[in-house]
């Protein structure tokens, strides 16, 4: 007899667990997207995760001519399609750019909802100094991404999992050493 009450204790988690999804589910002004991506060189090897590099939070480059440390973060930006500016314009943005962790290859958040698409804009982001005040943006041909994607959120659900390939031009994948001058505009400041 003494499973019985193992049982019953079992069946109440679930309807608990069970209650917490369905309220999650009611949820009618925000939504969860999730992400994955990996790095691969320009030769198409595998940098990170299952590459030479077992993160990205250690880099060294060079700013101005001097060596500096940097970090490469991936960051989400989600924009109303019909503003003009685009996703380089800060009031097309429904919420803050989403940044992940320079040692994460899958992200996830809890987003707002707008009515109708919305665009899905990646970026891949150095930090130099680890300083997220001194971060830019890395452009081609230093880093490659897919273009902007227009997706619907739906509210209550998880938006259905984006996978990114994204390519660094680096000339030894081994140190991934990157000229963030010619890469990036780094704030002055950081300079």
């Amino acid at each position: 007899m003494p499973s019985r009450p193992r049982w019953r204790d079992l069946a109440r988690r679930l309807g608990f667990a069970a209650a917490a999804l369905v309220g999650a589910a009611c949820v009618r002004d925000q939504a969860i997207v999730e992400l994955a991506w990996s790095f691969v060189d320009r030769d198409g090897a595998s940098i990170f995760p299952s590459g030479e590099l077992s993160d990205l939070c250690d880099l060294r480059g060079e700013l101005g001519g001097q060596e500096r440390s940097y970090a490469l973060h991936l960051e989400l930006r989600l924009c109303d399609p019909e503003c003009p500016g685009g996703c380089e314009q800060e009031a097309c943005w429904i919420t803050d750019p989403l940044r992940f962790g320079c040692g994460s290859t899958r992200g996830s958040s809890l987003i707002p909802v707008k009515e109708g698409p919305t665009i899905f804009d990646v970026q891949v982001v150095a930090a130099v100094d680890g300083a997220p005040e001194c971060a830019c943006a890395i452009a081609s041909p230093c880093a490659e991404r897919p273009g902007p994607r227009a997706r619907v959120v739906e509210p209550g659900l998880v938006t259905d999992l984006q996978v990114y390939l994204l390519v660094l031009d680096l000339p030894d994948p081994d140190s991934a050493r990157l000229d963030l001058s010619t890469c990036c505009e780094v704030p002055p400041t950081c300079g």
